[in-house]
C-alpha cells in the first residue's frame, strides 16, 4: 500500500529496512485521515521506536491495534469505523504505567492499510 500514500506523508517517515513506515503522532493521524478521504481501510496499527538499523519493538508489552471485525459491512461503514478506531488509538496512546522502559520516549505508529 505504499506507493499510494503522498509524498509529503512518505517524506516525514521513519523507513525501517524492509521499507515499511511508521510516523510520529501527527504525521500518523494525517495519514489516517488521508487513507480515510481516499476510502481505504485501515487494519492495524503497531507501536515502533525508530531506531538503527530497523525498529525497535517495546516489549515485553503488546502495543498494537487492530479494528473490530464486523461481517457484511459494507466499505464505507468498514472505513468509517476501522480509521476512526485507528485514529482514536493513535490520539489517545500512551505507554502502560508499568512499562517504565519507555516512558518518555516517542511513540511511532506503524499503520497498515489494506489495499483493496
Amino acid at each position: 500500500m505504499l506507493p499510494k500514500v503522498p509524498d509529503y506523508l512518505l517524506a516525514r517517515a521513519y523507513f525501517a529496512q524492509n521499507q515499511e513506515t511508521a510516523w510520529a503522532r501527527n504525521d500518523a493521524l494525517k495519514v489516517i485521515d488521508w487513507a480515510t478521504a481516499t476510502r481505504i481501510p485501515v487494519l492495524g496499527v503497531e507501536i515502533w521506536i525508530p531506531t538503527n538499523p530497523g525498529p525497535t519493538i517495546p516489549t515485553p508489552f503488546i502495543y498494537t491495534f487492530e479494528p473490530k471485525q464486523v461481517q457484511g459491512d459494507s466499505k464505507a461503514l468498514l472505513v468509517g469505523r476501522s480509521n476512526k478506531e485507528a485514529a482514536d488509538y493513535v490520539r489517545l496512546f500512551d505507554w502502560d504505567q508499568d512499562d517504565t522502559a519507555h516512558h518518555g520516549i516517542e511513540p511511532f505508529f506503524n499503520i497498515t492499510l489494506s489495499d483493496v
